[in-house]
C-alpha cells in the first residue's frame, strides 16, 4: 500500500548517497571467488525488502532507472531494487552541519559516532558504506585550517576494521591510494578486512591528489605517472591474493601437513614501479579479493575503472551525463579489456537533504551551506 511520505528528498546531484538497480550479493557484496579467477561480481542477485514507504523512494528509483534505457518498463514495478550506499568522512562532520545547534560536536568522529551510522544504514537497508581517505591535511593556511574540518581524520581501513565487527551485512569500502603505499603491505590489510568482515571488504582505488610533502617529497607524484603506478599496483595485489589457491591450508594431522605447496606460488612480479617476490603471508580472501572500487573522471582515470573497476562511482550532475558515462565505461571495458560490461556496476552519486517538508528541507539546505 502507498503510504503518506515521512520525509522529503531534495536531490543535488554531487556525492554522498549512491543509488542504481544492481543488487549485489546477499552481504551487500558477494561472498564469491570459491574458486581462483571467479569474477567477485558473478554472485546470483537477491532481493532485498525496504522499510520505508514507497512513494519517499520514487525519485531516487525514478532516478537511478533513468540512466538506463527501460525505465518505460520498470517505473513502478516493485520486482526491481535500487542499490543505496552512503559516502562517509572519516573526519566526522560533513560540511557545516557540525555548527547546527542539535549537534554534539564531541560526539562528531569518534567510533561510538561511526557505530551508531552503520547499524543504521544496516538496519535502512544500505548495501555499502563507503568512506574517503586523505593523506594530507591540506593546504597549510590559518583561515583555512580553522575551518577545515577534515583536517584530521581516522585511518580508514583501520575504522572499517571496528566497524566490521558491529555489523554482518553492509558492504564496506575503503579508500586506499596506490601513489604512496606499498602494494604487499596494502594486500595485507585489505585481506585482514576482509576475514574481519567475513567478505564484505572493497577497495576504493584512488592516486591521491596531493601528499607527496609528507613521503619525502617536495613536489606531487605527475598525474600519468600515478596512473601508470596505479595499473601495476592493482596488478600487484590481485597476484598477491591469487598466490595461494583455494584450500592450500589442508591441515592434515596424520601427515603434519598445514599447507599443501603444490596450492602456493611466487608472484615474481617486475615491472617499472614495483618488484615484489610473493607469497603474501595472509590466506586469500574471503571473496578472493575484496570488490575493487573506482571514482576517476579523467580520461586516464576512466581507463582505469575500465580495466579494474567493479564498483565505479561518477558524479554526473545530470541524467544525460550519466548516461554518457555509464554508456562509455562499460564499452570502453569490453572493447579495450575484453570484459564483461554487466560486471560493472555504475553508482551515480546525489546529495540528500532530509526534512518532513520540501520547504523545511530547503530551508535547512540553505541554512547548512
Amino acid at each position: 500500500s502507498i503510504r503518506k511520505p515521512q520525509i522529503c528528498f531534495l536531490p543535488q546531484v554531487v556525492s554522498p548517497v549512491a543509488l542504481t538497480r544492481r543488487r549485489f550479493g546477499i552481504r551487500g557484496f558477494p561472498d564469491c571467488c570459491s574458486s581462483r579467477g571467479r569474477h567477485p561480481l558473478q554472485k546470483a542477485e537477491v532481493k532485498i525488502s525496504f522499510t520505508v514507504p514507497w512513494r519517499t523512494r520514487l525519485h531516487a528509483v525514478e532516478t537511478a532507472w533513468a540512466l538506463n534505457d527501460d525505465i518505460s518498463e520498470r517505473k513502478g514495478s516493485m520486482s526491481s531494487f535500487i542499490r543505496l550506499g552512503a559516502f562517509l568522512n572519516g573526519s566526522g562532520p560533513h560540511g557545516g552541519i557540525w555548527r547546527h545547534e542539535h549537534i554534539d560536536t564531541e560526539a562528531l568522529g569518534t567510533f561510538a559516532y561511526y557505530c551508531k551510522l552503520a547499524k543504521r544504514l544496516q538496519d535502512g537497508k544500505f548495501d555499502v558504506l563507503f568512506m574517503n581517505d586523505t593523506i594530507s591535511a591540506g593546504l597549510f593556511e590559518p583561515d583555512l585550517i580553522e575551518k577545515n574540518t577534515a583536517a584530521t581524520r581516522w585511518d580508514t581501513l583501520t575504522l572499517l576494521a571496528g566497524l566490521s565487527v558491529v555489523t554482518d551485512r553492509i558492504g564496506l569500502v575503503g579508500t586506499a591510494n596506490t601513489t604512496y603505499n606499498e602494494p604487499f603491505t596494502l594486500a595485507r590489510r585489505l585481506e585482514s578486512l576482509d576475514r574481519l568482515s567475513e567478505g564484505r571488504a572493497g577497495w576504493n582505488v584512488v592516486t591521491s591528489l596531493e601528499g607527496g610533502e609528507n613521503y619525502n617529497r617536495d613536489d606531487h607524484v605527475l598525474h600519468a605517472t600515478r596512473y601508470e603506478r596505479a595499473e601495476e599496483f592493482v596488478d600487484v595485489v590481485l597476484g598477491l591474493f591469487d598466490s595461494w589457491d583455494d584450500g592450500a591450508a589442508i591441515k592434515d594431522k596424520a601427515s603434519g601437513r598445514w599447507f599443501d605447496a603444490a596450492r602456493v606460488k611466487l608472484l615474481n612480479y617486475r615491472g617499472k614501479h614495483f618488484q615484489v617476490r610473493g607469497p603474501l603471508n595472509a590466506p586469500r580472501p574471503v571473496q578472493g579479493w575484496p570488490v575493487i572500487a573506482q571514482a576517476g573522471s579523467s580520461e586516464a582515470g576512466r581507463r582505469l575503472a575500465a580495466r579494474i573497476g567493479e564498483l565505479i562511482f561518477t558524479a554526473a550532475t545530470t541524467i544525460e551525463e550519466g548516461r554518457t558515462f555509464r554508456k562509455e565505461i562499460r564499452e570502453k571495458a569490453e572493447r579495450e579489456f575484453g570484459r564483461n560490461p554487466d560486471h560493472l556496476l555504475i553508482m551515480p552519486g546525489v546529495s540528500v537533504t532530509v526534512a518532513e517538508t520540501r520547504e523545511e528541507a530547503e530551508a535547512k539546505f540553505d541554512r547548512l551551506h
